[in-house]
């Protein structure tokens, strides 16, 4: 991968962060965020038309694993932009608040149900699908407007567009949540404000073994579906967590570390 793509994927991770900590309004928040992402997305416009990829494998890995980001910062922002402007003007008590989120919750899934089948064809490991889905030659490239709030247009690669936009629905659903239970003065699940504090190869040992163990929706999940799972329940990236696996799969020491820890620790627990 060039690495002009590199530094500006994580300039632009660097800014959207900034953005993200600080304690203002949704509404601003989100415009500052569209702002970020729509001129990364000019910027990556450009480099895209003008530079090269290194090689077939660096150009599907970052179709694959880093281009969805910005889509989903961009989709993810722009919905919540929209969405609290329509509530503001739909709605006159938490009653139709509560009902105007539910009602949202819905349609998200129904948009999400309606990507199942091209999630499908999103596996973690290399394969020949991957040269139909990510290189720009061998898949149809378009210009298009993929929001109602501007009215740029980005060179994108649909498949990737679908897995930014899935990641950004699964915490677009959760924001409702948030919502609703705040309308209701409820406390809101406590699943929603946990967070992964060690490295990001342990948490990639764990999602690994489980779904090699089959121990959820007895195996028939993907392991994409269960990296989704935990990124967005443990507020994490885990971008090219295939080269994750790798890594886990080539040591030489100390091979299993996650589960060695948790080994030690249950038997040290129980045996006192």
């Amino acid at each position: 991968m060039q690495s002009p793509l590199l530094e500006m994927y994580y300039q632009f991770e660097e800014e959207i962060t900034k953005i993200e900590m600080t304690d203002i309004d949704i509404n601003k928040k989100a415009y500052q965020a569209i702002n970020i992402s729509i001129k990364y997305l000019n910027l990556l416009e450009e480099q895209l038309l003008i530079n090269k990829f290194h090689s077939k494998q660096s150009e599907i890995e970052y179709f694959k694993f880093f281009y969805p980001k910005y889509f989903n910062v961009h989709y993810y922002y722009t919905t919540i932009y929209n969405l609290e402007n329509e509530k503001y003007q739909k709605c006159l008590t938490k009653e139709q608040e509560i009902e105007f989120y539910n009602k949202f919750k819905e349609k998200l899934k129904y948009i999400n149900d309606a990507n199942l089948d091209v999630l499908k064809l999103f596996k973690p490991e290399p394969g020949n699908i991957d040269k139909k889905l990510f290189l720009r030659k061998n898949y149809k490239w378009r210009r298009k407007n993929f929001t109602n709030f501007i009215s740029e247009s980005f060179v994108f690669n649909t498949v990737s567009n679908v897995v930014g936009k899935h990641k950004a629905i699964k915490k677009l659903i959760i924001y409702s949540d948030n919502k609703i239970h705040e309308l209701s003065n409820c406390r809101p699940p406590t699943t929603y404000q946990l967070k992964w504090t060690a490295s990001k190869v342990l948490l990639m040992e764990l999602i690994y073994s489980l779904y090699l163990i089959g121990f959820i929706n007895q195996g028939k999940v993907e392991l994409t579906e269960l990296v989704l799972f935990f990124e967005t329940n443990f507020d994490i990236e885990l971008n090219n967590h295939n080269n994750i696996i790798q890594d886990i799969k080539m040591r030489k020491i100390n091979k299993f570390k996650l589960l060695d820890q948790l080994k030690e620790v249950l038997s040290n627990k129980l045996d006192t």
